[in-house]
């Protein structure tokens, strides 16, 4: 008995000995198999068009607060660096007199004379009815310095602004574009693929070539000892993985080289008298620039006059927070708070080494500037170890009555160069 069909392929009517015939001949088998399996091949195509547009749409969502961060700390550093210049500018207008005691006062500074000293009282005491035409030359130099200071910070602030354009375009137009293709996928069904289930990609010869292969590495890199434990990760997976790298502003911020946010930790030392503090108070104003939340233990010398003197110096105010005591407790506790823990000195904390590498483990995201004093044979109390568990050693001391930072000790490109405390720029680049 002889069934009247209609070919799925071909539509054409044909005579079949069976009754769930479905094609003519065997080429529109075929044929119809390869159809099919294009169908196939193509919605999985299109299901992944699906699915990346979806994970796109995410990314460029959670990018969005970090946009608005960055963009209003670059806006912040702007307006920062304009006040420094505005106010370096207003003190080339203040009357001779006043201009005269800022002089002395900036001079004595950089000798490393602190009020209070004999040197500074001396110097001032000795200028006091000195006619301002006696000192023209000092004056002459004075002026010429926070001219030229003025000078490199209205360069920076250029070199800050060309910055701008990473933040003209605003990722919304990026996730307006994403979500119309998106819009696009949904308002025209047969770019739609809804699947009750995931659908598995066709695989050509090549395909099940390299599956194959993968398989094999697998089975290498997995041992096959259940028993036998690892903690190690792949080449591929480090490679792909995002580090928490930043750079600082400013000629410090160069001295201390592209740093990795993991462990960093950064350990001054120095002779008695070597501006460790200040140095400290530098770096405070650096990260603090930068965006970073920073709180100051001032174990050594507590909260006085002197600790006013800098704040006034770096012109720092409510944005970083300051304390005169406190333990290893309380820096534990900070340390989850604040990106930046800067400790005035390690030695009021304890006398264990470990706990500086304590810190930088339990940690990890934190940034540690700690300060170790110097023993009489001009070590570093807490022995070498210190020295070895830190990100950075900053040696500080003073050559020719110039207070100077050199990075004895560094990961991030910058070993063996020196920094001028005073003059505020990189004197050495090895």
């Amino acid at each position: 008995m002889n069934y009247q069909k209609t070919c799925d392929y071909c539509t054409s009517t044909f005579e079949a000995a069976r009754s769930d015939a479905k094609y003519c001949t065997d080429k529109c088998r075929a044929r119809a198999s390869q159809q099919r399996q294009l169908e196939k091949d193509t919605l999985y195509k299109r299901e992944l068009k699906y699915k990346a547009l979806q994970n796109q749409i995410k990314k460029v969502k959670e990018s969005i607060p970090e946009f608005e961060r960055n963009r209003s700390e670059h806006n912040q550093k702007v307006e920062r660096l304009k006040k420094r210049i505005a106010k370096n500018k207003e003190i080339l207008t203040y009357p001779q007199a006043r201009q005269k005691h800022i002089m002395l006062d900036y001079a004595c500074k950089q000798k490393g004379w602190e009020k209070g000293t004999y040197e500074y009282d001396n110097v001032m005491a000795s200028y006091a009815n000195v006619e301002l035409h006696e000192i023209q030359k000092d004056f002459r130099e004075f002026n010429a310095e926070i001219t030229e200071l003025i000078k490199r910070q209205e360069k920076q602030l250029e070199s800050i602004k060309l910055e701008s354009f990473k933040y003209i375009l605003h990722p919304d137009f990026e996730l307006k574009e994403l979500e119309d293709q998106l819009q696009n996928l949904i308002d025209n069904p047969t770019e739609i693929p809804i699947l009750a289930k995931p659908l598995p990609k066709h695989k050509t010869f090549t395909d099940r070539k390299r599956t194959k292969s993968r398989r094999r590495t697998n089975s290498v890199s997995n041992n096959a000892n259940p028993k036998i434990k690892t903690n190690g990760m792949g080449g591929a997976d480090i490679q792909n993985m995002k580090f928490d790298t930043f750079g600082l502003l400013d000629e410090l911020g160069r001295f201390l080289g592209d740093l990795d946010r993991n462990k960093l930790a950064f350990a001054l030392t120095g002779e008695s008298g070597s501006g460790k503090s200040y140095f400290s108070y530098e770096l405070a104003r650096l990260f603090l620039d930068g965006g970073f939340k920073v709180k100051y233990y001032s174990l050594e010398e507590g909260i006085g006059k002197l600790t006013q003197e800098k704040l006034v110096i770096y012109d720092i105010g409510n944005e970083m927070q300051l304390t005169g005591e406190g333990g290893l407790k309380d820096i534990r506790k900070d340390a989850e708070l604040f990106d930046v823990i800067i400790v005035d000195s390690f030695s009021k904390l304890t006398s264990d080494p470990k706990e500086f590498e304590n810190l930088r483990s339990c940690f990890p995201k934190t940034i540690f500037i700690i300060i170790f004093q110097q023993t009489t044979a001009k070590t570093m109390k807490g022995g070498a170890s210190i020295k070895y568990n830190s990100s950075a050693t900053i040696n500080l001391k003073k050559v020719d009555g110039e207070r100077v930072a050199t990075m004895e000790k560094g990961r991030y490109g910058t070993q063996g160069w020196v920094y001028s405390i005073d003059q505020e720029k990189i004197i050495s680049e090895f």
